[in-house]
C-alpha cells in the first residue's frame, strides 16, 4: 500500500473514531443554542392506549412576544404509532424518534393522540421550565453506590418520555443520570370523537369505526381493564393517575441501631431521585408515594459498618396510608421510619406523624453485598 493510500485511511480512522467520541456529547453553545443528543420516547396506561399521530413536536420560542416558534423535535417518527404499559413505562417507552436524534432543548410542547376506549381525540399545548433545565445543567448527579458517577446531567444522552392518560391527562419527564425528574402535568383539550387526524388510511384500523378500533385493541391490554371497559367503569382510572401524581411532605429516617446515607427511591408520580448522605433531594420538597428505596444503612455504634439495602412496597397501601396521614392537612409532615433490627434481622416500615401512625404491612426487602442471607 502506498503512503497516500495509507495517509487516507489513518485520515478517515481519525474521522470515524472522532465521530463515534462525539455522537453522545452536546455540541456547546449557549444553553439555549447548544445542541443536545436526546430521543423522545412516547407511552400511555393500559387503560389509555393511545395512538399518537404524525404532527406532535417539541419547540423553542424565537420572539419574547412567543408567537413565533421553532420545531426543535418532531415526532413520532412514522405516523399511527401507538404505546401501552401496565404502569408508567419510564424506561419501557416507545422510541419515537430516531436514536442519532440531536436538537436544541425545547421551550414547550405539542402532543396530540386518540385514546380508544374513550373514542376521543385529544391534544396539549404548553411551556417547559427552561429554567429547570438551568438548574439541572449545574447539578451535578452522584449515585448512590457509584461515587465515580457523578457528573453534569446533560453531559451524556438523555430521554424525555411523553405519558398520555385517562380523560386527557398527560405527564413528561426528563430522564438521565438514573434520574427521572416530572416536567410537566398537564390537561389536554378535546378535539371530539372519532379518530380522524390521528389515525391515517395507511393504518390497519382505517376505515373501522370506533367501536370496531376499540374492540380490537381491548384484546391486547390487561384483564382487569378489559373487564372494566366491558363493565363501562373507566372512570376510576383518572383518579387513580391524580392519586399516583399527588406529592406530600414525607422524609425518611432510622432508627437507634441505624442511621441513613445515601438513598435512591422511585415513586408513584414517575419520579426516580437521589438524595445525599444529608438526606437532601435537589429540586424536590415534596414527593409522590414511594414504591421502592434504594439506601445505605450506617451502624450508630460502629460508624465503619454500613448496609446496602433495598425496600419494595405496595403503591395502593402505601397511598393509603399518606392520604390517611394528611386527611385533615396535606402539609403535614410524615415521618417513613425503617425499624431495622441491630442483627439486620427485622424489617419495619412505620410511618407517623405528631398524632397518628401507620404500620406499612406489605413490604419485601433485601440487603446487598453482603454474604448473609437477605432479611
Amino acid at each position: 500500500m502506498t503512503k497516500f493510500y495509507i495517509s487516507i485511511l489513518l485520515i478517515a480512522m481519525v474521522i470515524l473514531f472522532g465521530v463515534s467520541t462525539t455522537q453522545n456529547n452536546p455540541i456547546q453553545g449557549t444553553m439555549r443554542d447548544t445542541i443536545y443528543p436526546y430521543q423522545v420516547e412516547l407511552d400511555s396506561l393500559d387503560e389509555t392506549h393511545a395512538f399518537f399521530g404524525g404532527g406532535s413536536y417539541f419547540f423553542q420560542y424565537t420572539a419574547e412576544d412567543k408567537e413565533v416558534i421553532e420545531k426543535v423535535a418532531s415526532f413520532p417518527w412514522e405516523s399511527n404509532y401507538y404505546a401501552s404499559a401496565s404502569g408508567w413505562g419510564l424506561g419501557h417507552g416507545l422510541q419515537a424518534m430516531s436514536l442519532s436524534n440531536r436538537s436544541k432543548l425545547p421551550d414547550g410542547f405539542y402532543i396530540k393522540w386518540y385514546s380508544p376506549f374513550e373514542n376521543q381525540r385529544w391534544e396539549a399545548k404548553g411551556d417547559f421550565d427552561f429554567d429547570f433545565f438551568r438548574q439541572l445543567e449545574k447539578h451535578y448527579v452522584e449515585m448512590p453506590f457509584n461515587s465515580s458517577s457523578s457528573s453534569n446531567f446533560f453531559l451524556k444522552y438523555f430521554n424525555f418520555v411523553v405519558n398520555a392518560g385517562p380523560e386527557g391527562r398527560l405527564a413528561i419527564w426528563i430522564v438521565g443520570k438514573g434520574q427521572q425528574y416530572l416536567l410537566v402535568r398537564a390537561r389536554a383539550n378535546s378535539l371530539g370523537e372519532g379518530s380522524q387526524g390521528v389515525i391515517s388510511p395507511s393504518f390497519p384500523t382505517y376505515g373501522m369505526t370506533s367501536e370496531e378500533t376499540a374492540e380490537r385493541r381491548i384484546k391486547t391490554v390487561s384483564a382487569k381493564v378489559q373487564e372494566d371497559y366491558k363493565n363501562n367503569n373507566m372512570a376510576h382510572y383518572a383518579e387513580l393517575w391524580d392519586r399516583r401524581m399527588k406529592r406530600y411532605n414525607w422524609h425518611l429516617m432510622g432508627n437507634e441501631h441505624f442511621g441513613l446515607l445515601e438513598s435512591l427511591v422511585s415513586y408513584s408520580n414517575g419520579e426516580r431521585l437521589t438524595a445525599s448522605k444529608e438526606g437532601k433531594i435537589a429540586f424536590r420538597d415534596r414527593f409522590a408515594a414511594p414504591k421502592e428505596i434504594f439506601i445505605f444503612l450506617i451502624n450508630r455504634k460502629d460508624p465503619k459498618h454500613q448496609e446496602r439495602l433495598r425496600v419494595r412496597v405496595n403503591e395502593e397501601e402505601m397511598m393509603k396510608v399518606l392520604e390517611t396521614l394528611t386527611k385533615d392537612d396535606p402539609d403535614k409532615e410524615v415521618h417513613l421510619k425503617l425499624d431495622v433490627s441491630e442483627d439486620l434481622k427485622i424489617l419495619s416500615l412505620i410511618a407517623f406523624t405528631d398524632n397518628e401512625s401507620i404500620e406499612v404491612m406489605q413490604i419485601t426487602a433485601k440487603l446487598f453485598d453482603l454474604k448473609r442471607k437477605a432479611i
